[in-house]
């Protein structure tokens, strides 16, 4: 379906094989929670989303409001290209809907019009907002994805600070409750291991 609330991310491709890039992106989209993910044709992956969702990172996690992407490697004018396109159609019409809604809902209940149209603004500031937010965390993963693949954990010193944490917040990492890369529950899992090692052996 052709909507005006889509947004696509493209970039050439380097020496890197289709089905390489593919599984990064496979592999970065299971890691962001996604609900629906299946290969529509060799080069194109589809993402498609359950209305009400509830995940482990609930109101951070990238999808809400977002009902499908597309992730599609093509061929244009002798250019091997990736392209990334985002449905903004659901997140849009329900910010649509409240920033009408409320407004007329307190206007009936106040009877001034000034505090609804104020009510209205915030309103669209925080969906200008939470669109931004969004477009600027799926060009991160698009990006983050093309140039590191799904081994990517940030510059930071992850040993130190796993050995930091308390066992449950550790299990809590392990467990998914909290949002991170693959790499980075590895080493959530060595951590845990060491643990139990140190304790066995005291």
């Amino acid at each position: 379906m052709k909507t005006p609330f889509k947004i696509s991310f493209r970039q050439e491709l380097d020496d890197t094989p289709n089905n390489a890039v593919l599984k990064n992106f496979w592999l970065s989209f299971k890691d962001s929670y996604c609900d629906e993910m299946f290969y529509k044709r060799k080069n194109e992956i589809l993402i498609e989303n359950d209305f009400f969702r509830l995940k482990p990172d609930f109101n951070f996690n990238l999808w809400i409001g977002i009902g499908n992407a597309r992730l599609i490697i093509k061929e244009k004018e002798g250019l091997r290209l990736v392209e990334y396109t985002i449905d903004y159609t659901r997140l849009t019409i329900t910010y649509f809907l409240i920033i009408i809604l409320y407004p007329l809902i307190l206007l009936k209940g106040v009877g001034d019009i000034e505090f609804p149209l104020y009510f209205a603004l915030g309103l669209l500031i925080l969906a200008f907002f939470r669109h931004a937010i969004s477009f600027l965390r799926h060009l991160s993963l698009f990006k983050r994805t093309l140039n590191y693949g799904t081994g990517y954990i940030g510059n930071y010193d992850w040993e130190t600070i796993l050995m930091n944490k308390t066992d449950n917040e550790l299990l809590e990492m392990k467990n998914g409750t909290r949002q991170l890369p693959e790499a980075v529950i590895r080493l959530v899992e060595v951590e845990i291991e060491n643990r139990k090692y140190s304790f066995d052996n005291e």
